[in-house]
């Protein structure tokens, strides 16, 4: 359940598509959640949701591009592909959502709605204190620019990532993908990805 500080918006993703995305922003329960903020998009967004369920916290809205969040894709680690991609294809496939990209013989699956994945299980085999301590997320920043890329990519190693990938093409992902890979300090791979137009 949402609390009144938290709304669902929406993420642009490359091809004009999106997914749901949670994201925590500082609102009232009388401002943006509830529909009474002064932008029109907003309250048009909150009215047309209000009208069609009574749960006000898990409300979708279509919300203004100023609080959209840049997140590309992500993905979590399993340990076991088999039996995780049999409850995801379940679970997804009422969002349209299907297994579009496959690679290392089917042991990384992305899951799309379209084109591009956003969504991508990993299988990670690992047992004893390395199983207890849990598996590191992969999360991808989307930027408006190879530029960006670079500037993401110098900033989270000046603040102590650990290299995981120098900005660059990755074209066994995509023809126009531009990213680059940074290991915070927990571990996790953290991304900042450019579509390249028309590629």
């Amino acid at each position: 359940m949402l609390d009144a500080n938290h709304i669902i918006v929406l993420t642009q993703l490359s091809k004009g598509r999106s997914m749901r995305t949670a994201a925590h922003v500082s609102t009232k329960r009388e401002g943006l959640l509830y529909g009474s903020s002064n932008d029109s998009t907003l309250r048009q967004s909150s009215t047309s949701c209000l009208a069609t369920t009574s749960d006000k916290d898990l409300c979708l809205y279509h919300i203004h591009p100023k609080l959209t969040m840049p997140i590309s894709h992500l993905g979590i680690r399993v340990s076991d592909i088999a039996s995780s991609k049999a409850f995801y294809d379940a679970a997804l496939a009422p969002l349209g959502t299907k297994v579009e990209m496959t690679f290392q013989e089917g042991k990384v699956l992305g899951y799309a709605a379209k084109k591009n994945p956003y969504f991508w299980i990993h299988e990670h085999k690992v047992s004893g204190d390395a199983a207890k301590e849990g598996r590191p997320v992969h999360i991808a920043f989307e930027a408006k620019s190879k530029e960006e890329v670079q500037a993401f990519y110098n900033a989270a190693i000046a603040a102590g990532g650990k290299d995981n990938g120098a900005p660059g093409p990755r074209p066994n992902y995509t023809p126009n993908y531009w990213g680059a890979f940074v290991h915070d300090p927990e571990g996790n791979n953290i991304e900042a990805v450019f579509f390249i137009p028309n590629v």
